[in-house]
C-alpha cells in the first residue's frame, strides 16, 4: 500500500489544531470567573424571597447567593439590587411593574425600549391573555431610556412621510421609537410613538389612541354582581363601540367629550379573565381599536332551601318568561333620569329576608337557581316606592315572578318588582323618587309576603346595593 505523505502530514496537522483549540476553549471555560458585569440586575419587591426570585428568573438559588456574596439569605431587604447569574444581553435594571388599562406587549415594547421577544423570555408569556390589567411584569429600565409619547393612529389616507410632517418629526426617527427598522412595516390604524421633545420620565399611562384623554374603568375590583363604569374622556367628538365579556357596551354622552357606559358583572360569571375592547366609529383618517384582559373576581354567597308552588318551576315556563324579561331590559334608552344613590324601595324600618346571589334549591333539589335580588320583609308597611325617577316599561301579572312592574331609569338601567298584590301605575307613566308604585303582596313563586326588588344593568341581574343608598340595608 502507498501513503501519500503530504495528504498525512497535513490531515495530522489539522488534527493538531483542532485538538490544541477545542482544549484551549475548554480550559478558558474552565478557569473564566463570574462576572458580574455580564448580568442583569433585579430590585428586589416587597413580598420577594430569594427562593421566589430564583423561581421567577430560572436561576440557581445557591449561584444567586454565591453572585451576591449574601451571608443571610433570610434578611434581604426590599430594594436591594441583585446580579442575575445567567440573565444576559438584558440591559438595564430589571423592576416590577403592574400593568395598567392600555398596556399591550408592542406598547410597553416602545415605551422601555425593549424588543418584545425579550419582555416574553424574561417573563416566559405564553400567550397574551397573560397581560391582562393588574398583571405584575419584569421590565429592564434604562438609565438613558428617553421619553416618548403617541403621535396618531396611523392614518390609511396619509403616508407615513405625511405623519412624521405633521408631528414635527422625522420619518426614521419615528422608525426608531416604534422599534421598527423599515417604514413599510406599520399597518393603517395603528398607535405610532414618537419622540418626547422634553426629556423626563417615561409616561405613566399608556396610550390607547391619540383622540383618548382618559380611559377609566371601576370598580378597581370587578367582582361577581357588580356595576363596572367606562368611562371615557376624548379631545373631540367620538362615537365609541366596545364590549366586556360578552355584553356590548352602550355609550352615552355624559358631558361633552366625556362618554360613560355601565354594565355587569353577572353573578354566575365565572372568575378570572374578561375580554374588554374599545374602538371608535369615526369615518375619518383616524379610526382606532383596542383590546385587554380585564379580571373578575368571585364572591362568596349563601345557600337557601325552599318549597314553592311546582308551576312556577317548570322549565319551559321559566325559559319563556325570562326570555321576554331579557327582551325587555335590553334596550338602553338616550335620557338618562337616575341619579345615584337610589332611594329605599321600601318604608323605614327596612328588614331583608333574602339578599341577591343567594343559590336557591327548590322543591328539594328539583330546581335550582341564584337569587336575582333583594327580599324586603314587610316590617313598615305595604308600600313600594321608586327608587328614581323613571319611566315605567311594563306592569301585568306573570307566572315566576306575580305582579310585576319594570321601571326604565335609562342608559339601560331597570328596577323591577316583584310579587306586588296591586300594581298602582300604568305602562308608559313617568314616575318620580320616592312615588308610591304598588302594595307588597306574595304573587308568583312566592312563600309569603314580600318584595323582591331587582337591578338589571345593560340586561345584567346585578346586586341592587350597588345603587341602593346604605340606609337600604
Amino acid at each position: 500500500m502507498k501513503i501519500n505523505i503530504k495528504r498525512f502530514l497535513l490531515i495530522s496537522l489539522l488534527l493538531l489544531l483542532g485538538t490544541t483549540s477545542f482544549q484551549g476553549v475548554v480550559f478558558a471555560q474552565e478557569e473564566a470567573p463570574i462576572d458580574g458585569d455580564d448580568f442583569a440586575t433585579y430590585i428586589v419587591q416587597p413580598g420577594d424571597t430569594l427562593a421566589s426570585i430564583a423561581y421567577q428568573f430560572g436561576i440557581s438559588l445557591d449561584e444567586l447567593i454565591k453572585v451576591n456574596d449574601i451571608e443571610n439569605p433570610n434578611a434581604i431587604s426590599i430594594g436591594t439590587e441583585l446580579t442575575l447569574p445567567g440573565i444576559i444581553d438584558v440591559e438595564g435594571v430589571l423592576t416590577t411593574i403592574t400593568t395598567i388599562l392600555g398596556s399591550t406587549l408592542n406598547s410597553l415594547s416602545v415605551q422601555y425600549d425593549i424588543p418584545i421577544s425579550t419582555l416574553v423570555k424574561i417573563n416566559k408569556i405564553v400567550s397574551p391573555i397573560e397581560l391582562y390589567k393588574g398583571a405584575s411584569l419584569i421590565i429592564p429600565i434604562k438609565e438613558d431610556l428617553v421619553p416618548i409619547k403617541p403621535l396618531a393612529n396611523l392614518s390609511t389616507n396619509r403616508t407615513m412621510l405625511e405623519e412624521a410632517v405633521l408631528a414635527q418629526q422625522g420619518q426614521w426617527d419615528i422608525a426608531r421609537a416604534n422599534q421598527r427598522e423599515t417604514l413599510w412595516d406599520f399597518l393603517p390604524g395603528e398607535l405610532i410613538y414618537g419622540y418626547a421633545q422634553e426629556t423626563g420620565e417615561v409616561q405613566e399611562n399608556t396610550a390607547i389612541s391619540p383622540s383618548i384623554v382618559d380611559l377609566e374603568i371601576s370598580p378597581e375590583k370587578l367582582t361577581q354582581g357588580t356595576i363596572a363604569t367606562i368611562r371615557v374622556e376624548t379631545n373631540e367628538p367620538l362615537q365609541l363601540l366596545g364590549n366586556l365579556g360578552d355584553k356590548k357596551l352602550n355609550f352615552f354622552e355624559e358631558s361633552p367629550n366625556v362618554y360613560v357606559a355601565y354594565t355587569g358583572i353577572h353573578a354566575l360569571t365565572e372568575p378570572g379573565t374578561l375580554p374588554f375592547s374599545i374602538s371608535s366609529l369615526k369615518e375619518d383618517e383616524n379610526p382606532f381599536g383596542f383590546e385587554q384582559m380585564l379580571i373578575a373576581y368571585d364572591t362568596y354567597y349563601g345557600s337557601e332551601s325552599i318549597i314553592v308552588n311546582p308551576q312556577t318551576i317548570d322549565l319551559k315556563i321559566n325559559d319563556k318568561e325570562n326570555a321576554f324579561i331579557f327582551s325587555l331590559v335590553e334596550p338602553a334608552t338616550e335620557e338618562k333620569y337616575w341619579s345615584a344613590p337610589f332611594s329605599c324601595v321600601v318604608d323605614q324600618p327596612v328588614c331583608i329576608r333574602s339578599w341577591y346571589g343567594t343559590n336557591r334549591d327548590y322543591n328539594d333539589g328539583l330546581f335550582y337557581n341564584f337569587h336575582s335580588g333583594i327580599d324586603y320583609g314587610v316590617c313598615a308597611s305595604l308600600n313600594i316606592i321608586a327608587p328614581a325617577d323613571g319611566v315605567v316599561a311594563f306592569t301585568g301579572p306573570l307566572t315566576v315572578r306575580g305582579n310585576v312592574t319594570f321601571i326604565d331609569h335609562g342608559w339601560g338601567v331597570y328596577s323591577a318588582f316583584y310579587h306586588q298584590s296591586e300594581i298602582l301605575v300604568e305602562e308608559g307613566q313617568k314616575v318620580s323618587r320616592g312615588q308610591i308604585i304598588g302594595l307588597i303582596g306574595t304573587t308568583g313563586r312566592s312563600t309569603g309576603a314580600h318584595l323582591h326588588y331587582g337591578l338589571f344593568v345593560n340586561g345584567v341581574q346585578v346586586n341592587p346595593l350597588n345603587l341602593l343608598d346604605p340606609s337600604c340595608q
